[in-house]
């Protein structure tokens, strides 16, 4: 067992870069492609609901298999890199034709490319994130790494928020023009971002004893389950990332569609998340003052109340100014859940060494990778079947009452009770920062005996 040593900051900041080119292209495919699919390629709300379960759960299933590969990987090259150039160039090839829908009915083009695309996302997000884990074990260290990360996928947010007021377009709608120009950006940042992490970030140490390992199969996935911090983090984050599934894969359609404030879009987003970075950085200086997981907890309650407030909002231009309000309030008062999950997981690791002597980082954050991805699709069609049946139109100027209520459940009340289940959960998680060094220091006993 080996520990690793300290990274620089120019490291720190390498290792992260991946991050910006992930979200980038990620949050357009989560949010807004969907809609564009229902609004101008014709497609109905139950096929998109079907399509997004499909390829999501797809996506889902092909998270524990690339995590458990990544993790034999490693042990035999000591490094998972190769996995972020493969995932990158896979992704963007899947951005560029989901972007650029043919003439005609375009069900089965959307769900072959959804499941490309999901498959690319998975071979750079599940190793990155293991290799971000590892690269130390301090409890404050890693929460650095992951602010990182963090920071660097806002700005990747934000960038793509800013791609449709570039002076190429004629309107500052998302179209599917605009997303042919993302995918052609996301493109060329992603060869400077996979480069420099290549190039300059460690590819980190295994911490764990040497020990023959235990073969993959249900046995393997089953034993991490044992592991109690790991169960209760699952179901917590099962809960918020089902309400986050919801919510995120209505914003389009909630702001154009519901509010009717489609050219504003951009500038709704793109204000909101700029504010978000700014929440991002005080929930990190929080979170190394503070428990990660109490932090997170807080951070679910307050954006539970944000996330409700535009239930009661209108359609019209007199709502534009109060949802970039509640827009700004939902994406400063979230910024703990961007980062806590990933360090907290980083320690469930620590914890699982210490109790099976095995270096399973990418199982675990494949498992972790799955259940958000299967709460995204489960939250998305969950939200798109709520919408179909209560006569959301798409296309339609103006909904119904029933709709109205339709699409304020599924945008809005469903995920703030969801949110606020998972902050109860949090609150007695067991895993502190005393109990984690405690951990890190019979590690470190273990690797001395080894040593003697």
């Amino acid at each position: 067992m080996t520990r690793a040593r300290p990274i620089t900051i120019a490291a720190v900041l390498a290792l992260a870069a991946p991050s910006l080119t992930s979200q980038f292209i990620s949050a357009p495919f989560i949010g807004v492609v969907p809609g564009l699919y229902a609004k101008y390629a014709g497609l109905s709300l139950g096929a998109i609901s079907t399509i997004v379960l499909i390829s999501r759960i797809f996506d889902a299933i092909t998270d524990p298999i690339i995590g458990l590969l990544s993790d034999r990987y490693k042990r035999r090259w000591n490094t998972r890199k190769p996995w972020l150039v493969a995932g990158f160039a896979v992704t963007a090839l899947a951005a560029w034709f989901v972007s650029a829908p043919p003439d005609g009915p375009a069900v089965f083009y959307f769900a072959a490319w959804s499941v490309v695309f999901y498959l690319g996302w998975t071979m750079i997000e599940v190793p990155h994130n293991a290799w971000s884990a590892e690269i130390t074990a301090n409890y404050n260290r890693r929460t650095t790494v992951f602010f990182a990360k963090t920071m660097f996928a806002a700005v990747g947010a934000l960038a793509f928020a800013l791609v449709p007021l570039l002076p190429i377009f004629n309107t500052t709608e998302f179209t599917f023009e605009t997303m042919r120009v993302t995918a052609l950006v996301f493109f060329g940042l992603g060869i400077l971002c996979v480069t420099a992490a290549i190039v300059l970030a460690p590819s980190g140490t295994s911490q764990a004893p040497n020990k023959p390992q235990m073969p993959i199969g249900p046995t393997y996935l089953v034993s991490m389950f044992s592991n109690g911090p790991f169960r209760r983090f699952v179901i917590a984050f099962l809960i918020s990332g089902l309400a986050a599934g919801m919510n995120g894969t209505l914003q389009f359609l909630y702001i154009d569609t519901y509010l009717g404030l489609g050219e504003h879009v951009s500038i709704a987003l793109g204000s909101g998340v700029l504010l978000g970075i700014f929440g991002i950085v005080a929930w990190y200086l929080i979170m190394l003052r503070m428990e990660k997981h109490r932090a997170w907890a807080i951070s679910l309650a307050l954006g539970s109340a944000w996330i409700l407030a535009p239930a009661f909002l209108t359609p019209g231009e007199q709502s534009l100014i109060p949802y970039m309000i509640m827009f700004a309030g939902m994406v400063l008062s979230v910024g703990a859940g961007l980062i806590a999950p990933y360090t907290l997981l980083g320690d469930i690791v620590d914890f699982d060494r210490w109790k099976t002597g095995e270096d399973r980082a990418g199982g675990f954050f494949a498992v972790f990778l799955f259940a958000v991805k299967l709460n995204t699709a489960l939250g998305g069609a969950l939200a798109f079947l709520v919408l179909d049946a209560s006569g959301f139109d798409a296309t339609a100027n103006s909904q119904s009452a029933l709709a109205g209520v339709g699409i304020r459940l599924a945008f809005a009340i469903i995920p703030a009770t969801l949110f606020l289940t998972a902050c109860a959960i949090m609150w007695t998680y067991p895993l502190t920062r005393d109990r984690h060094a405690r951990i890190l220091a019979d590690l470190e006993a273990q690797k001395a005996l080894e040593a003697g």
